[in-house]
């Protein structure tokens, strides 16, 4: 039993918790500079992503516009484009960087020309540099070509 009590401290010593918290703190510190940029990213990441979807989804209602503009009788490509436009406008993207790309049954012609039962495409595209909402393009480069087309039959 003497020899238990010989190698035991009786007295607590006073370094010893502050010393513990010192490293758990340095610990810490560490981790964080670890996980700081991979979070990040992260963010940076979902606002890519979160800008892409908004713009597919814009794209996407100007482009059912327009084609449901198209496959009613006496209409032209001036009038698809104009209403292709009015929503790009209405959804904040400005029209004059969109492409847009009208298909009567595959060929790029004048939807007058189109036939009871043509199936009529439009296409609104437009580049992601042009609708980012930060100047960082990590995971999106600058050239990619943001689109959606729908297609419907004349009627």
């Amino acid at each position: 039993m003497q020899a238990f009590m010989k190698n035991r401290n009786p007295k607590p010593s006073r370094l010893a918790p502050n010393a513990r918290h010192t490293q758990r703190r340095g610990a810490a510190a560490v981790e964080m500079a670890l996980i700081t940029p991979l979070l990040g990213m992260m963010i940076i990441g979902m606002l890519e992503m979160s800008c892409v979807g908004t713009a597919k989804a814009s794209l996407g209602a100007a482009a059912r516009k327009g084609t449901q503009v198209a496959v009613l009788p006496l209409s032209d490509n001036a009038t698809v484009i104009s209403n292709v436009n009015a929503v790009l406008t209405d959804r904040k993207i400005n029209s004059t960087n969109a492409t847009i790309t009208i298909l009567v049954n595959n060929l790029a012609v004048d939807v007058s020309t189109a036939k009871t039962n043509d199936k009529i495409t439009v296409k609104v595209s437009i580049p992601y540099s042009k609708i980012a909402w930060t100047t960082s393009t990590s995971f999106m480069t600058p050239s990619t070509i943001v689109s959606e087309s729908v297609a419907m039959m004349r009627q």
